[in-house]
C-alpha cells in the first residue's frame, strides 16, 4: 500500500543519520532512554537498537522548534487521508519510538527491522484503517497483527507487519519481529538487557539522556549495506579505520535546556585499538575546529571543551553544544531554505 511503501526509511538509516548527527555536531535531535516494558520487546540478538523520547523533545524549549516545525511538512494525500480516518497525529500521539535490527531468520546477512511506539493510539479506528486498504489479521501469542498487503514487500518478498497491541502500544516492522515482539510480550522477561550483547552496555547510558543509539558493530558489519562512517576526507578515513576493531557504539544526547549535551564511546578489547581510537579522535575534533573557524567560528569554542579520554575498555568522547549556538545555526539554515 502506497502508505507503507513510500518514503520507507530503514532502521540502518536512521541510525545511520543519528550517527552522522553526533560526530559532526550538525542538527540538534534528542534521544532518551528507554522503558523497561519496551525494551523488553527488543530482541535479544539484535544488532542495533536506539530510541526518542518525543515527548522530552515536545516539552524542551532546546527542541520543541521541531515539532512546531512539523506542522508546515507535507505528506502525500493516502498517508494524510490514513492519519485522518486512524485519529492520528504522530507529532503529538507519540511518546517514545525504539528502533531496533537483528538477523533475518534464513538470511543472517539481512537485518529484520522491529519499530515500538508507546503514546496514545485508537485501536479500533487504527484496525479498521489498515484493514481498509489491504492489511490482514493473524494471530501471534494471542494478539492480533496485521499482515501489509503484497505490495508493499521488500526486496525479499517479505510482508511489512503492524500490532496496534494495546492504546498505549504499537509494534511494527518486518512480519518476524513482530512475532518475536508479541511472544516476548507475553513471557513476560526481558532478554534483551540480560542477554543481547548491546543489551549490556546500557548501563553506559546516562539514564537522563533523552536520547540514544547502541550498535554491535562486530555483527552489523556482516550486513549488506551496512552502517558506514559518515562523510569523506582524511579525519574521517582516519576514524573509519580506528572504529574497524571496536565492537559496540555507543551513542546519547541530552537535552538540558539551555544546552544539548552529546557523548559516545567505543568499545574494544584491544589496548593497541583504544590508543588509536583515542588520538584518531583528537585528531578529527581538531579538523572540526579549523573547519569551523571559516564557516562556523562560534563553534570553535564549544569544540575546544569536547573532552576524550580512555578508560577500561572504552575511549569516549563528550562535549556541549550552548542552545544559543544551536539556534543561530537553525536560523541560518531558514535564511538560507527561504532562498
Amino acid at each position: 500500500m502506497s502508505l507503507f511503501n513510500r518514503r520507507r526509511i530503514s532502521t540502518a538509516t536512521a541510525l545511520n543519520a543519528f550517527l552522522s548527527f553526533s560526530l559532526s555536531m550538525g542538527i540538534a535531535t534528542t534521544v532518551s532512554a528507554a522503558s523497561t516494558d519496551v525494551l523488553s520487546l527488543v530482541p535479544a540478538d539484535a544488532t542495533t537498537v536506539g530510541m526518542i523520547r518525543l515527548s522530552d523533545m515536545r516539552n524542551s524549549p532546546l527542541t520543541a522548534r521541531l515539532f512546531s516545525e512539523t506542522d508546515r511538512l507535507s505528506v502525500d494525500g493516502e498517508a494524510k487521508r490514513f492519519l485522518k480516518e486512524a485519529g492520528l497525529d504522530p507529532a503529538r500521539d507519540v511518546d517514545v519510538l525504539v528502533a531496533a535490527t537483528s538477523p533475518r531468520d534464513g538470511s543472517p546477512n539481512e537485518p529484520a527491522a522491529l519499530v515500538l511506539a508507546e503514546g496514545r493510539f485508537n485501536v479500533a479506528r487504527l484496525s479498521a484503517a489498515i484493514v481498509t486498504r489491504g492489511a490482514k489479521s493473524k494471530l501471534a501469542a494471542g494478539k492480533t497483527y496485521f499482515l501489509l498487503e503484497e505490495k508493499g514487500q521488500d526486496r525479499h518478498g517479505q510482508r511489512g507487519a503492524v500490532a496496534f497491541v494495546d492504546s498505549g502500544l504499537v509494534v511494527a516492522g518486518s512480519e518476524e519481529s513482530v512475532i518475536e515482539a508479541l511472544q516476548q510480550r507475553s513471557r513476560s522477561t526481558q532478554n534483551f538487557r540480560q542477554a543481547s550483547i548491546i543489551g549490556r552496555e546500557l548501563s553506559r547510558i546516562d539514564t537522563r539522556a533523552t536520547a540514544w543509539a547502541l550498535i554491535d558493530l562486530a555483527r552489523t558489519r556482516r550486513f549488506q549495506g551496512a552502517l558506514r562512517m559518515p562523510g569523506s576526507g582524511a579525519s574521517n578515513d582516519s576514524l573509519a579505520s580506528a572504529m574497524k576493531s571496536v565492537s559496540v557504539l555507543g551513542i546519547s544526547s541530552m537535552d538540558t535546556g539551555d544546552a544539548l549535551k552529546i557523548s559516545a564511546f567505543g568499545i574494544s578489547n584491544d589496548a593497541e585499538t583504544r590508543d588509536l581510537l583515542e588520538d584518531t579522535l583528537r585528531g578529527v575534533t581538531a579538523a572540526w575546529r579549523l573547519a569551523a573557524q571559516e564557516k562556523a567560528p562560534e563553534l570553535v569554542s564549544a569544540l575546544r571543551k569536547f573532552n576524550i579520554d580512555q578508560s577500561g575498555d572504552s575511549v569516549t568522547i563528550e562535549g556541549t553544544i550552548p542552545a544559543a549556538l544551536l539556534r543561530s545555526f537553525a536560523n541560518r539554515a531558514a535564511k538560507h531554505h527561504a532562498k
